[in-house]
């Protein structure tokens, strides 16, 4: 399950791959109650977690690995525009399935999350590309309709999934 990023969806994503990186947000206070657990459960704990803000206004967020914090680097990932965030429901390849975390509210918990911790950050740095981002597009309701019209063209090319001939799979790969 993928959370699309940036600021046409108005939402923006710390991914915190070890326990320091997470240490380096909690000492900050600049965690969101929008969580996410993720990764591998260890005798300290869980290894990675997300958490989910508002896109910043008058700033760009690329996608960026190993963010810088007071200088140094940490194993810190930015999501932002043109980016995807693996989400609630997903599997990660230990096995362990990604889950809330933190305070989520029963209803419209997009509109809770709080402000990107700009402050934490060179934005510069925070909003430099990398070779895997891609470009931010506007996201009017042409081109959401195109992108509909589009999969469901895919969908209708690639047949129905029956069981006992591949069905699993197939289902699978077009759910991904």
């Amino acid at each position: 399950v993928g959370l699309m990023t940036g600021k046409a969806y108005g939402i923006a994503v710390l991914d915190c791959d070890d326990p320091s990186a997470l240490d380096v947000l909690e000492r900050h206070n600049a965690t969101s109650p929008l969580a996410v657990r993720t990764g591998i459960k260890t005798a300290a704990g869980w290894r990675g977690r997300q958490f989910v803000y508002r896109y910043p206004d008058g700033a760009t967020v690329g996608n960026r690995v190993k963010l810088h914090v007071g200088g140094v680097a940490h194993h810190l990932d930015s999501r932002g525009d043109g980016g995807i965030a693996v989400f609630i429901g997903s599997q990660h390849k230990s096995g362990v399935c990604y889950e809330k975390a933190g305070d989520w509210p029963r209803k419209k918990p997009f509109a809770a999350a709080p402000p990107f911790p700009l402050h934490l950050f060179d934005v510069a740095e925070l909003a430099t590309r990398q070779k895997d981002d891609r470009p931010a597009v506007e996201l009017t309701d042409e081109r959401r309709q195109s992108m509909i019209d589009r999969a469901r063209r895919f969908l209708r090319a690639a047949g129905p999934a029956i069981q006992g001939e591949g069905g699993d799979p197939k289902t699978f790969r077009m759910a991904a």
